[in-house]
């Protein structure tokens, strides 16, 4: 039997975990993960209250029906997985932002989702990197560079469901993703503790020596007289510089190195009689 698909645009939803555009070659416990399985992975969170989220249930639920519209064990468990709020029993790549576990640090309850909160997160896998589009000024999507959508932005995914075919506990849908199309920005989300876990007290007060709190003139720049010899207050520089403006040399003779110049010619400009 041909597969089925059914086309998808999810509504605007907040880019969250996983990186579209890096293939992970690893896994959670940092083992390598064999070249023939190696897949992109990225999940988008959805505000509970979007509109058009209805639309995507229902094409959801057309994919799957196509696969399985033969077996009732197999779909009585993706209707219960889906009116359970996608919980155990059919595999729908969706999870709940609200989910709770029990924190491994204190053993309090804690999100599961960091980022979560009010969604469903629609989590995406694929063996093909995804495209990356952008608006531009004329409200037209054009194609971009991945640089411009990173994990913390609002994106749109457009892709198409399909029934995996798997008939044990495995059963459910796969999500193909084709191209993500940044909306709007967001706070970016990086990995690892931040900058303020990572430095409490930037500054200490302590100073070790030679530091300075402004950066040294760099190299290049006017050097400092002869020491004990500071120019004369209104001298221009010393030989090989012109004759100050309006002062031109005794003709035929340059003044003497280091003299004053000669009598009746008019000071140098700048410099008292």
């Amino acid at each position: 039997m041909a597969v089925h698909y059914e086309n998808f645009e999810l509504p605007t939803g907040r880019l969250i975990m996983g990186d579209p555009w890096t293939l992970n070659t690893t896994d959670h416990q940092n083992r390598p993960i064999p070249v023939e399985d190696q897949q992109y992975f990225f999940g988008v969170a959805v505000e509970k209250s979007a509109p058009g989220l209805d639309v995507i249930f229902q094409q959801m639920w057309k994919a799957a029906e196509a696969e399985y519209g033969q077996r009732q064990d197999i779909l009585q468990r993706a209707s219960q997985s889906l009116q359970g709020g996608f919980s155990a029993g059919f595999s729908w790549k969706v999870s709940d932002g609200d989910e709770q576990r029990v924190s491994p640090q204190t053993g309090a309850p804690e999100p599961r989702y960091k980022h979560g909160a009010g969604c469903w997160i629609f989590k995406f896998s694929g063996k093909k990197q995804v495209g990356c589009a952008v608006i531009n000024g004329s409200g037209v999507p054009v194609w971009a560079d991945p640089s411009e959508i990173k994990r913390g932005y609002f994106v749109r995914v457009a892709g198409a469901f399909a029934a995996n075919g798997l008939t044990d506990n495995n059963a459910g849908i796969k999500v193909y993703p084709q191209t993500l199309l940044r909306i709007g920005y967001g706070e970016e989300i990086t990995s690892g503790p931040s900058l303020e876990q990572q430095f409490s007290a930037p500054s200490t007060g302590y100073a070790p020596a030679g530091m300075t709190m402004a950066p040294p003139a760099p190299s290049g720049t006017a050097m400092p007289p002869a020491q004990g010899m500071p120019p004369a207050q209104g001298m221009p520089p010393a030989q090989g510089m012109p004759p100050a403006q309006g002062m031109p040399p005794a003709q035929g003779m340059p003044p003497a190195q280091g003299m004053p110049p000669a009598q009746g010619m008019p000071p140098a400009q700048g410099m008292p009689p």
